[in-house]
C-alpha cells in the first residue's frame, strides 16, 4: 500500500506567498512532517537547470528557475539544493544498495551529489547534466571536496538513443532530482527507456520532486506553479504519478514505494522488476513464476 502523510494547514495566500519568496531566492519556514489538514503536501522549492533543448542541433539552453549564488570558482550554489538534500539522503540511504554505482541524470550545480557521495561512501557516484556551465560547477565541487567516490560529471541528455555511459553500465541506481517538471515530456520517456537498458536486476530509479496524483494537483499553489511552468514554456509542466507508472510498467520498472516529503514534494522508488524462475532439477528446465 502506497502511504502519503497529509500537508500541514496553511491558507491559500500563504502558499503563494511562500512560492513567490521562493522565486525571488528568499527562505522559507518549513513545515514539521507530521502535521495534518487532510491536502497533500508538495515543496514550493525547486529547481535545477533543466533540460531544454530544441529539436535542433543548438547546444544546451540553460534555464534557472532560481536564483544561485556563485562562488568564488566554478561552484554554484542552489537554496532549493542546501534545504531538501538531507531529506532526500534520509530516503536515499534506505532505498539504494549498500554498494554500487550510482548514475545522477541532471545534476545541476553537483551539491546534491557531493553530500550523497560523502554520506554514503561505498557508492561510486556519476553525475550527468546537459549543461556545461552545471558540469564546470560539479567538477569544481569535485575539487574542492576531493572524494574518490565521485567520477568526473557527462554531458547526457536522455532523450538521446545512447548516453555515453554504457560502459559503466548495469547501474545499481539512477537519480533524477527536480527534473521532470521542467523538461519536456520526451526526456521523461527517455529516462524510462535508458534505466530500462541500463539497471541491473533490482535497480532503483528514483525520482524526487512535485507531482500531480491521479490528475489532481495536491495544492492549490502546485497549480498555479504548473500554470506557470507552462506559461514559461509550454513542454514544461508537473507531471503525473499515474504516467510515470504507465511508462515505468513499458520499461520493467515497478513503482515500490512513494514518499511523502517536507514541503509538498514526493520521491518515487522505482525498482527494475526482474521476473523470478523456479528450476525443476529432475526436469532440467526453468519455469516462470507468477505472483498473484
Amino acid at each position: 500500500m502506497l502511504a502519503f502523510f497529509q500537508k500541514p494547514n496553511r491558507t491559500v495566500e500563504t502558499e503563494l506567498k511562500l512560492r513567490t519568496q521562493h522565486l525571488r531566492g528568499e527562505n522559507f519556514s518549513k513545515a514539521k512532517s507530521g502535521e495534518r489538514s487532510g491536502k497533500f503536501y508538495r515543496n514550493p522549492g525547486y529547481v535545477k537547470q533543466p533540460i531544454d533543448m530544441p529539436n535542433s542541433n543548438h547546444p544546451p539552453r540553460s534555464v534557472v528557475v532560481e536564483d544561485r549564488s556563485p562562488a568564488a570558482d566554478a561552484r554554484q550554489c542552489s537554496p532549493s539544493a542546501a534545504r531538501n538534500r538531507g531529506p532526500i539522503l534520509e530516503v536515499l540511504t534506505r532505498v539504494l544498495p549498500k554498494k554500487g554505482i550510482v548514475l545522477e541524470i541532471g545534476s545541476g550545480t553537483g551539491e546534491h551529489v557531493v553530500c550523497f557521495a560523502k554520506a554514503l561512501p561505498r557508492l561510486v557516484w556519476l553525475p550527468s547534466d546537459p549543461d556545461t556551465a552545471s558540469r564546470a560547477s560539479i567538477e569544481a565541487w569535485i575539487a574542492t571536496e576531493r572524494l574518490a567516490n565521485m567520477r568526473a560529471p557527462v554531458a547526457l541528455d536522455t532523450r538521446w538513443g545512447i548516453w555515453g555511459v554504457e560502459d559503466d553500465a548495469p547501474f545499481d541506481a539512477l537519480i533524477s532530482l527536480n527534473m521532470v517538471h521542467i523538461a519536456p515530456w520526451e526526456a521523461t520517456l527517455g529516462l524510462f527507456a535508458g534505466a530500462g537498458r541500463l539497471l541491473g536486476p533490482d535497480g532503483v530509479l528514483f525520482f524526487y520532486g512535485p507531482f500531480v496524483l491521479s490528475g489532481i494537483h495536491t495544492a492549490t499553489s502546485n497549480a498555479a506553479f504548473d500554470a506557470d511552468l507552462k506559461r514559461r514554456d509550454p513542454r514544461w509542466g508537473v507531471r503525473d504519478v499515474d504516467d510515470l507508472v504507465g511508462e515505468g510498467a513499458l520499461r520493467g520498472l515497478e513503482l515500490r514505494e512513494v514518499v511523502n516529503m517536507p514541503a509538498n514534494n514526493l520521491s518515487l522508488v522505482f525498482a527494475k522488476s526482474m521476473p523470478a524462475t523456479l528450476t525443476n532439477i529432475g526436469l532440467g528446465r526453468s519455469f516462470r513464476r507468477i505472483d498473484d
